[in-house]
């Protein structure tokens, strides 16, 4: 999440590709996680899901938090993205009756939709390549279902995969650690 290498390919991956700049809307949407995880991270157990935006506050009980690691990403990203698009952070992939972190990408999609949003762009940081989980739920569920509510499009901006820039950018990173 805090990695130059890494926001800088995606950021640039992101306001390059068709997905991005032909939406009115584009959504973050990481891998979800039970909110057990969560708390058990925090070993203060006074941090997490206690005090308001606990994601969002730097301090040493949110160190190895996914979620907190998943919003920072985003503050950053916003940093380098086009100010004038709208943008959320959700959630995918959950099941069961657990509590799992939110918003999940359906209730989003669903109240964008409500809201007229008529082309949402999805980038899904948490994956550096597609994934045939990520490609079925987002590029083919998640748009029927944002076109039954009347949504005209939802399109997956694709991952970083193989580009050049990323796999110099990212060898480049590694061979610096390895130092």
């Amino acid at each position: 999440y805090n990695e130059e290498c890494y926001l800088k390919s995606l950021a640039k991956s992101i306001v390059e590709s068709e997905e991005y700049k032909n939406s009115e809307y584009l959504l973050f949407s990481f891998h979800g996680l039970p909110v057990r995880h969560l708390t058990k991270a925090d070993l203060s157990e006074s941090h997490c899901q206690k005090i308001d935006n606990c994601c969002e506050k730097v301090s040493q009980n949110n160190e190895f938090c996914y979620k907190s690691h998943c919003v920072k990403t985003i503050m950053k990203l916003a940093e380098i993205l086009d100010p004038d698009k709208p943008f959320k952070v959700c959630y995918q992939s959950t099941f069961g009756p657990e509590q799992w972190i939110q918003p999940n990408i359906i209730d989003v999609v669903e109240d964008l939709a409500k809201k007229g949003i008529k082309k949402i762009s999805v980038a899904c940081p948490s994956f550096t390549a597609d994934c045939l989980e990520t490609l079925e739920e987002i590029a083919e569920e998640n748009n029927e279902d944002f076109e039954k509510l009347g949504g005209e499009s939802l399109k997956l901006i694709p991952s970083l995969n193989d580009d050049e820039e990323w796999v110099r950018s990212f060898s480049d990173y590694l061979n610096e650690k390895e130092e």
